[in-house]
Formats: C-alpha cells, sequence, structure tokens
C-alpha cells in the first residue's frame, strides 16, 4: 500500500507556486513546513516555507488568515501549536495537551519518530469536512478541535478528542506512507478509527471511551 508518486515541494523556490505574499500585516502565513524567512516589501510579507519532504499532492495546504495560536513542545521535541480564530486562544489549550501527547504515544508505539519539524492544528470556520489531515498542518471546524470543555456535553468532548488523536496518527499512516489509491483508502481510514479509541482511553482514562 505504498504510494510511489509522491512529490516533494520546494516552498521557496516554489515547484507549485511562488512566495506567498500577505498584504494585511495582521494575517498569519500557514503550511505543511515552518516558515524559513519573512522579507517585508512594499506590496507586504513575502513568507518563504521550509521544502516539503516527499508526499502526496492532497496532503499540500497553504493558510492565509487572522489567528491567535498557544505553542508547546512534545518530549520528543516537536513543536505544536493550536491556531483559533482571535479572542479563542486559550480554548486550544485541551486540543494543545493532547497534541503533545499523541505525539510522543504514536512515536513510541509505531517505533517511528515523528517525520516532520513541526505540527499545526489549524481550526478554520469555513471548512465543511470535520477534519483533515495535511502532513504537519492539520485542518479541523471550530467544534472539532475547541469545543467548550467546560460547558458541553461529554459526547462532544469524546468526539474533540477522538478527532485530534484520529487526525494525528494519519501523520504516519496516510501521510508519511499513502495508500496506492482510493480504493485501499478503508485501511487509512479503519486503522486511524482504531488508533483514535486506543489514544483517547490512554491519555482520558476518566471519559470511558470503549
Amino acid at each position: 500500500f505504498f504510494f510511489k508518486q509522491k512529490t516533494a515541494y520546494e516552498m521557496q523556490r516554489g515547484l507549485v507556486g511562488s512566495e506567498m505574499c500577505i498584504r494585511d500585516r495582521d494575517m498569519l502565513a500557514i503550511s505543511n513546513t515552518p516558515v524559513e524567512k519573512i522579507n517585508v516589501t512594499e506590496s507586504g510579507r513575502m513568507f518563504q516555507f521550509k521544502d516539503t519532504p516527499l508526499m502526496s499532492t492532497y496532503l499540500l495546504v497553504w493558510i492565509i488568515g487572522n489567528f491567535e495560536f498557544l505553542e508547546q513542545m512534545s518530549n520528543t521535541g516537536v513543536k505544536v501549536r493550536v491556531y483559533t480564530p482571535l479572542g479563542r486562544k486559550e480554548e486550544g489549550a485541551f486540543p494543545l495537551d493532547l497534541a503533545c501527547k499523541s505525539i510522543d504515544f504514536y512515536t513510541d508505539y509505531f517505533g517511528i519518530p515523528y517525520p516532520l519539524q513541526k505540527l499545526d492544528l489549524v481550526s478554520i470556520h469555513t471548512m465543511h469536512a470535520r477534519a483533515m489531515e495535511n502532513w504537519g498542518c492539520i485542518t479541523f471546524t471550530p467544534a472539532a478541535l475547541i469545543p467548550d470543555i467546560k460547558n458541553v456535553a461529554l459526547d462532544v468532548i469524546h468526539r474533540s478528542a477522538r478527532s485530534v488523536t484520529h487526525e494525528i496518527s494519519h501523520m504516519w499512516f496516510g501521510d508519511l506512507v499513502t495508500m496506492k489509491w482510493w480504493n485501499d483508502i478503508w485501511l487509512n481510514e479503519g486503522f486511524a478509527r482504531y488508533m483514535e479509541f486506543i489514544a483517547v482511553a490512554k491519555f482520558l482514562p476518566k471519559y470511558d471511551i470503549w
């Protein structure tokens, strides 16, 4: 189930595009890899991202918007950020902690280190799908990533925790290793579905996820 037609994207020189220019100085640019350089010009800020490793084309992402973020390092040395709409930064604390624990857990469980330098979890209010496992930059609906855990039902917290751990498991199977074609997507999603329960049961035993 290896997908052999992968491409390394040269984010600075732009195999698929040039640098990303943002005129609004309050907006942020986010992609699969860390920002390598920001040049300030008369046209705006030019964001240059580090080149990606070999990856499948459907996992490439660029995001521009007004965000706040919380940041934490996992025990295995991966920088993790949760980006939220303005004014909701503190709601990112729950998924941020869960994401750091998931990276460390999956690294040990799979016996393979997390393959990228960073992991971003981004809340996007215009998303239609609940989440998307873009490599190194996972996107979520606000309901999936940052529910108000103090004021929502337990099943809402369950779904949010499972969404986070599900998508992070894809960083290994699905992203690092990709199915050869879409008719094998059941393997990709089925295993992620299984691992979301394994991870949530480990980190949040009081929720009795099983």
